[in-house]
């Protein structure tokens, strides 16, 4: 991973916790689906074209299709459900694609936060196709088109086109919505592929601490989703094109590094262990959340050996044909 791009996985690590910590009703870094916000537009700033597609789709299969199933069985064993074939679309990560207007019920219903791999994996999945669309868009064009899809997504937040009921379907749970956010990414890194090494600023140190320090305190003041991503994107562009030492020992250090390669694991677990730790068993609500984030960090760590083995298995496979 380049010196360019580490600090970011700082920025992950910080808003899977907060994340977690606000299914806990313990908010410290503002609503959620603000953070999710930024975690679409990075996934498409940071993504590569694979050589070859078949191995891409086969990649992101086995980094999330098991380890989910995993998740689903435990859910059930330790918060002792009864089966329900509603759960069939979430199964098979699908249930995003489902207008509803009862979101708590219908989409956070089992494991609570896989809406969210189920409009991350429809990015992932049109990636292929989108990209060289977007790359077609040279240079400095990028921030203009950039400027119209967000001018266009404030105005279609503001217009009354999405009747009520789906709105919060349409503008938080949608993949297609989140798709926009994805692209916003993707055209932010081709107008700043010319960027090979980040600059010098003046004060870099308290800069960097300046503009972390402004983006985390305007996230707790419930920014309106309408303006969320102009910020996101701000701060990508600026941890991608400046240097600040202290931003790259804080967000960047090694053990952040390695422990961002088990996010999205413990970002997938952590919420069903936290209901069996804290409604099962009684532990109280803040040991609980840290247990279950710990617990799931490490049920990642667990699951990379395995996956590991699974990748193994596919190559193999694919040599001898």
């Amino acid at each position: 991973m380049g010196d360019q791009t580490k600090n970011f996985q700082g920025i992950r690590i910080l808003f899977l916790l907060g994340i977690a910590f606000m299914h806990a009703q313990m908010p410290i870094f503002g609503q959620g689906n603000l953070l999710c916000t930024f975690f679409f537009i990075l996934s498409g700033f940071l993504y590569k074209q694979p050589s070859s597609v078949k191995d891409y789709y086969i990649k992101k299969i086995v980094k999330i299709y098991p380890f989910y199933w995993i998740c689903i069985g435990l859910y059930y064993s330790l918060l002792t459900r009864p089966i329900d074939w509603n759960i069939i679309p979430h199964i098979l990560l699908l249930q995003s694609f489902v207008p509803s207007s009862s979101t708590e019920i219908y989409y956070f219903k089992y494991i609570g936060v896989s809406w969210f791999l189920c409009s991350l994996l429809f990015c992932y999945a049109v990636s292929p196709f989108v990209y060289p669309l977007l790359k077609k868009i040279k240079g400095n064009a990028n921030i203009v088109v950039i400027g119209i899809v967000i001018l266009a997504m404030i105005l279609l937040r503001a217009s009354k086109l999405v009747p009520q009921d789906y709105r919060s379907w349409f503008f938080y749970i949608s993949p297609f919505w989140r798709l926009l956010e994805y692209m916003l990414g993707i055209m932010l890194k081709s107008a700043l592929e010319e960027t090979k090494e980040r600059q010098e600023l003046m004060f870099p140190n308290l800069c960097g601490l300046t503009v972390l320090g402004l983006y985390l305190f305007a996230l707790n003041q419930q920014v309106s989703p309408l303006y969320v991503s102009i910020i996101h994107l701000f701060v990508i562009f600026f941890l991608y094109t400046y240097k600040s030492a202290i931003l790259d020992f804080i967000l960047g250090n090694k053990y952040v590094v390695n422990l961002a390669k088990y996010g999205l694991n413990m970002y997938l677990s952590h919420q069903f262990i936290y209901f069996y730790l804290y409604k099962k068993i009684e532990i109280p609500k803040f040991w609980s959340i840290v247990v279950a984030v710990v617990i799931g960090f490490l049920l990642g760590w667990l699951y990379a050996k395995i996956e590991a083995y699974i990748k193994s298995f596919f190559q193999k496979h694919a040599e001898s044909n």
